[in-house]
């Protein structure tokens, strides 16, 4: 039988190679690697290691290795056939056997696979070998600026594309490895026919490997800063590699990113060569690119603490804000770094220190807590603001966990200086999304003067935001909604003022309408009506005032019937006292449910006196 390279990929990722093993050998940690007694041969001291990054084990006494399939073939003498069932069915994947052509075809593609491998190999062994060569001193010197001493450039395995149009190009020549240059971008095509020619000139090399240690392409970065190209170039897509599923350094840190269980994420290349050669955790980067969701999950097939550390610049503070919410989407528990403006990571290092940034590490944020950091707005700015800024955290409220929800509730609604039972709708609205809600603290307190009992004060609020709705929504509201509205209103004083405001549509007309506003909400009035200009779901707000006003009706009728029902004395509670409290009862359950619709508790469902003929 014969099985497609996808599909045996598909089994690797579904069983962990630690799984297969351990079933079958007793298996013990060993740094990154599990180690145990070699099932094939006999041996006093364990010398079987099993790589579960890299879905490969090896016996370094007998040399036995390989990956899932080729240890069930040793241990249970299965064919290669067998091998891919047995592990299909395990993983519980039907196989779909291959035709003899499509074999072939795949067999084609993955030997043009490995010759593009080969071709960035032997232009890494270039590049690293003209990095030492006489015409390079200018990189070495470059490279000594740095700081990057010889260890960190070996491991590594930087070079130095030389200033030539032809330096690779000829070297390639002699291998017969052009075509395969061509394909993997390490040459260009001349458009005047001239054949090919060197694309990476006069720049430091840096391979980018998966983590198999196959050399998927390069990030390069310019030396001398007045030519044409771009600062930090990369190798174009091709077969063997895509951009944004790839990051930088990843080869090199993954046997310690187990042990360390998290990985530093910066911006560029220079930036990881420095944290390694620093001894800090280790470090990737994301090759230039904004950081994608492929790479971060990528990232945590290793760890699930994917940390952020990119520059502190105002570019690097931008780049941090919109990869925040790829990081609480893909579920990691990672922190974020936020460095002071205008370092890196490489220049804090050098200029502060390693202690100081492992300081900055030990008092690094949570992704979320950093989010709110960069987004709430200051609890002394406008309500708009405010209102604006808890919006951008609704947005990916829905990645918080629902245990840890509750807490950043509460954090919110203090940063804000609003009241939670005001944060909670927005961010976890009983339907649609978008919303203006009215914060429960404004402006009644700025209406002392009003002399207003607490239930008038709510509904003037109401009122005070429906008139700010009304001067940017106006064509929304029909004539019939507003006679609606005013039949509701509850309190006299309030009634009087919208009769007024609706004879002569005093929304239409700003100056005449802050006349008859007392002076303290004037000043909120422009602010919050300009505030109403950019709701995301107007209709879901005018439901929310139809719904507060109706609410209104409905509680001034029950304290209408709890008036009537305690008129009545004992020898008059007959079917009349038995009506009252009937219909108060329908109005009871209609209250609450407009209640529980807004999401919302008010204080008079707390006072005991409230609910006596319940």
């Amino acid at each position: 039988m014969r099985f497609g390279s996808q599909q045996l990929q598909q089994i690797r990722k579904a069983l962990r190679i630690a799984d297969v093993v351990g079933a079958r050998v007793t298996l013990h940690q060993s740094g990154a690697q599990l180690r145990g007694a070699c099932p094939f041969h006999q041996e006093k001291d364990p010398s079987f290691y099993v790589y579960p990054d890299k879905d490969f084990y090896i016996c370094y006494g007998c040399q036995a290795k390989g990956d899932i399939f080729d240890f069930l073939m040793r241990s249970e003498g299965y064919t290669f056939s067998e091998a891919v069932q047995s592990a299909a069915a395990a993983a519980g994947i039907e196989l779909e056997v291959q035709t003899s052509e499509e074999h072939d075809d795949e067999r084609r593609r993955e030997r043009q696979r490995q010759k593009l491998y080969h071709v960035n190999e032997v232009a890494m062994d270039f590049f690293r070998d003209r990095l030492h060569a006489d015409g390079a001193a200018h990189a070495r010197e470059y490279l000594e600026k740095r700081g990057l001493g010889p260890e960190v450039l070996h491991h590594y395995r930087i070079g130095y594309a030389p200033d030539s149009w032809d330096g690779l190009t000829g070297h390639l020549q002699g291998l017969s490895l052009i075509p395969e240059a061509l394909e993997v971008g390490l040459l260009r095509e001349s458009q005047q026919g001239r054949g090919p020619y060197d694309f990476f000139r006069d720049r430091i090399m840096f391979p980018i490997a998966d983590s198999f240690g196959n050399v998927r392409g390069f990030s390069s970065r310019i030396l001398q800063s007045d030519r044409p190209e771009g600062k930090y170039v990369n190798s174009s897509e091709s077969s063997i590699y895509t951009k944004s599923h790839s990051v930088y350094g990843l080869h090199e840190v993954q046997r310690h990113l187990r042990q360390a269980d998290r990985v530093l994420l910066v911006e560029g290349n220079v930036d990881v060569l420095t944290l390694a050669q620093a001894g800090l955790p280790p470090t990737v980067a994301p090759l230039g690119t904004a950081l994608t969701a492929a790479q971060i999950q990528l990232l945590m097939r290793y760890t699930q603490n994917v940390w952020l550390m990119f520059d502190g610049d105002s570019a690097g503070r931008k780049a941090t804000l919109r990869a925040l919410p790829l990081l609480l989407e893909a579920g990691s528990g990672g922190k974020v770094v936020l460095l002071p403006e205008p370092h890196d990571p490489d220049t804090f290092v050098r200029e502060q220190g390693v202690e100081a940034l492992r300081l900055m590490l030990d008092r690094s944020l949570p992704v979320l807590d950093t989010f709110l950091q960069m987004t709430l707005a200051s609890p002394d700015a406008p309500i708009s603001e405010r209102v604006r800024s808890l919006e951008a955290v609704a947005g990916l409220w829905k990645w918080v966990p629902a245990a840890q929800r509750g807490p950043y509730m509460n954090q919110i609604a203090l940063m804000l200086r609003l009241d939670v039972k005001d944060v909670r709708p927005v961010l976890e609205p009983v339907s649609g999304a978008g919303r203006f809600r009215i914060p429960a603290s404004a402006p009644v307190q700025v209406l002392p003067e009003l002399n207003l009992s607490a239930e008038e004060k709510s509904e003037y609020k109401h009122l005070f935001y429906l008139i700010c709705f009304l001067s940017q929504h106006e064509r929304m509201v029909s004539d019939e909604v507003l006679q609606f509205l005013g039949d509701q209103l509850a309190s006299t004083s309030v009634r009087d003022l919208w009769r007024l405001i609706l004879e002569d549509t005093l929304w239409k007309n700003t100056d005449q309408l802050l006349t008859i506003l007392p002076p303290a909400i004037v000043k909120s009035y422009q602010e919050i009506a300009e505030s109403m200009k950019n709701i995301a779901q107007p209709e879901e707000t005018l439901s929310e005032f139809l719904r507060n006003f109706k609410l209104h009706g409905v509680k001034r009728k029950i304290r209408e019937l709890d008036a009537q029902l305690q008129a009545l004395n004992k020898q008059e509670q007959g079917e009349l006292y038995r009506n009252l409290l009937l219909e108060r009862m329908n109005l009871e359950k209609t209250r609450n449910q407009l209640v529980q619709f807004r999401g919302a508790t008010h204080d008079e469902e707390k006072d005991p006196e409230y609910h006596q003929f319940s």
